[in-house]
């Protein structure tokens, strides 16, 4: 995961956090640019502009890509897909819009997922004033109230596996949850373990101190450490 910093700088400023397939898709375009040519320096803006010039050569100079780019591209993008078809457009306009279906999306899974606090799905998303379930509102605390991106992120990772897009990203994320809860278990399996060899290795020697083991008893207790011990 990454943690994204919006309108750094100003009093609208929050941290949001994107998942690992949208960093490792960051990650590709960035080293693409890289490769052909540009340097990126942390003035680089994270989605440039003009790529290429006339002659289909990538351009050295990036500048920052604008708003009405960013909304045509996403537009070509879903008509491109096919993910909505022309039976939904009611006049000129579509039930769901570009670019608001991404960020309700967002709040919604954030908000469905039992571990991530109201307050904390609506800072993720830059909100600061939201309605409650009762519709009355509800005014975050930017003031005294400021989580780190640490705290934001451990409630954000256990919405990752229903944020991530692509089908083999969210097994992969799955597998990686499970390895996590198999390896704990094992953990507290091993740690019982060796409680359970500690306590009867104490009974064992004080029964011996105390001579209170008899002597016929005393070969079998002695196998019964080595496989403790093995």
């Amino acid at each position: 995961c990454k943690g994204v910093l919006v309108y750094e700088g100003s009093t609208d400023e929050y941290w949001t956090i994107i998942t690992p397939e949208a960093s490792e898709a960051i990650t590709e375009y960035l080293n693409k640019r890289k490769s052909d040519g540009e340097i990126i320096t942390p003035e680089s803006p994270l989605f440039r502009d003009v790529y290429s010039d006339r002659r289909g050569n990538a351009t050295r100079t990036a500048r920052h890509v604008g708003l009405r780019a960013l909304i045509c591209r996403m537009i070509r993008l879903v008509d491109k897909s096919g993910i909505r078809c022309t039976e939904e457009k009611n006049s000129n306009r579509y039930s769901t819009m570009v670019n608001h279906a991404f960020r309700k999306r967002f709040i919604t899974i954030l908000k469905s997922t039992p571990e991530i606090k109201n307050s904390t799905a609506e800072k993720l998303a830059g909100h600061k004033t939201y309605r409650d379930e009762d519709n009355f509102t509800v005014e975050l605390d930017d003031s005294y109230n400021v989580p780190t991106l640490d705290s934001l992120f451990n409630q954000y990772k256990h919405a990752i596996v229903e944020l991530s897009i692509d089908d083999s990203s969210r097994l992969q994320m799955k597998e990686i949850q499970i390895q996590k809860q198999y390896s704990a278990l094992e953990e507290e399996k091993q740690k019982h373990f060796e409680e359970k060899k500690k306590w009867y290795k104490t009974i064992i020697e004080r029964a011996r101190t105390e001579g209170e083991i008899p002597d016929w008893l005393r070969p079998v207790m002695d196998e019964m450490i080595q496989d403790f011990e093995s």
